[in-house]
């Protein structure tokens, strides 16, 4: 039996919504995000893609506008977001990227934030491509790396990305970096520097986030 992808999107709403409303997620350098926002800025999140389940349901009902592979599974993310208040353009880096980052411009220009996954749509894991550079450079907004992690959590090792599922009930994390600008003028080995910048700023949060809940529990039990 085949389900429509309004259907599919439909119940992947629900579920991340059922799913994480029993979640504990807790915070750490968040105040500089909201430090800007009161200054009025507009952001560009940046996140691994295999760590996007939880600031994908963190970050719901702000309008924010994200870079979604024009694939079948991305229909149904696009449908997902799009219920889950957050909006998405079509394309990727490697297939009709030009225009969607074109698109994504203009409307971060016009005063909304954007989400970015710098290894998407396939890899490779953890390596960040430069179009969430050549986005902040158009806009002039910066990127916000940030990433994270569960408690309790399924992996999918067969998935190119590794990604994580928090369990039911579980305690999540999410961490923000400090933010990344991009000059107006950048030269091409600035682009390539800040993206390399952005990767190791990834990596680093990805592997705090790892760590967390371990330290957490060594820091109780002194």
């Amino acid at each position: 039996m085949k389900f429509s992808p309004p259907l599919i999107s439909f119940l992947g709403w629900l579920f991340v919504l059922l799913l994480g409303k029993t979640l504990r997620i807790e915070t750490k350098g968040e105040e500089t995000v909201k430090r800007l926002k009161e200054e009025g800025e507009k952001l560009i999140y940046a996140f691994w893609h295999g760590r996007m389940f939880l600031p994908t349901y963190h970050l719901r009902n702000q309008s924010i506008y994200a870079l979604v592979s024009r694939h079948r599974d991305g229909e149904y993310l696009a449908r997902i977001l799009h219920r889950l208040g957050n909006r998405a353009i079509r394309g990727s880096t490697s297939k009709g990227g030009g225009r969607a980052l074109l698109l994504l411009a203009k409307k971060l220009k016009e005063g909304f934030d954007g989400a970015f996954t710098p290894d998407g749509p396939r890899g490779p894991i953890y390596k960040a491509k430069s179009g969430v550079i050549h986005l902040a450079q158009k806009t002039q907004l910066p990127i916000i790396p940030l990433s994270s992690n569960a408690h309790r959590r399924k992996v999918y090792p067969d998935n190119w990305s590794k990604f994580i599922l928090p369990r039911p009930f579980s305690q999540g994390i999410i961490i923000y970096g400090e933010p990344i600008r991009i000059p107006l003028k950048a030269s091409q080995k600035t682009i390539r520097t800040k993206t390399e910048e952005l990767e190791e700023a990834l990596n680093r949060l990805t592997e705090e986030a790892d760590n967390y809940f371990q330290n957490k529990l060594q820091v109780k039990s002194r």
